[in-house]
């Protein structure tokens, strides 16, 4: 298990006992885990048109936000995800994709006058792509990483536990415009990045009013 799934699970152990109540609106804080299935990446640049596959890989966040009156929520959250690399070209290939990412999200919950929130959204942001010994691309390796603008979209389910509680579950659509990388031996390409995420975590009121 990577080791900040398991700090969101302490974390959330800790949380779980303590909360009791919540409201309607106000501040909230929220941390989520689940599985990053990233999608088939195509790499291209100078004698260089390949694609790389992955493995099933794992996802982590972490937020803070503000619930409005009108249902509406708005959040910044930071998360990282990451993905061994199961092939390249169709064949054998190694090392790892990991993604750090700070985001602007905005959601809609939808009153259901049950205990079941459903609530839709999306978010950009920006996304650090870090390629950890990607080979063999071009007879070498790649060894970096970019900054690039990210964005995300958002469908997922609540259910409130109490006034200060909710559990959630979402799927989420997230990808990156292309990332400039360079091999070990100096070829400049350029990588797409897109992965279908599946999350479940726990949102909880921080104080607010009714």
């Amino acid at each position: 298990m990577p080791p900040i799934i398991g700090f969101l699970l302490a974390a959330l152990a800790c949380a779980l006992p303590s909360v009791v109540w919540a409201q309607e609106h106000g501040n909230y804080a929220a941390l989520a885990g689940g599985a990053n299935l990233a999608a088939d990446s195509r790499l291209t640049g100078a004698g260089v048109d390949t694609e790389a596959g992955f493995d099933a890989g794992w996802v982590g966040a972490a937020a803070f936000g503000h619930m409005h009156r009108t249902r509406i929520r708005a959040e910044v959250e930071i998360a990282a995800r990451g993905n061994g690399v199961g092939s390249l070209a169709g064949g054998g290939g190694s090392g790892r994709v990991r993604v750090w990412s700070l985001m602007v999200n905005g959601a809609y919950d939808i009153d259901t006058a049950t205990p079941f929130t459903p609530y839709l959204g999306g978010g950009i942001g920006a996304a650090m792509v870090e390629a950890d010994a990607l080979m063999p691309i071009a007879g070498s390796k790649v060894d970096d990483s970019a900054t690039v603008f990210a964005y995300q979209a958002i469908a997922g389910l609540g259910y409130r536990l109490g006034d200060r509680l909710h559990l959630f579950g979402d799927y989420r659509y997230f990808a990156t415009s292309e990332a400039g990388l360079r091999t070990d031996g100096g070829t400049a390409i350029d990588a797409e990045y897109a992965s279908h995420v599946v999350m479940v975590g726990v949102r909880w009121s921080l104080g607010g009013h009714h």
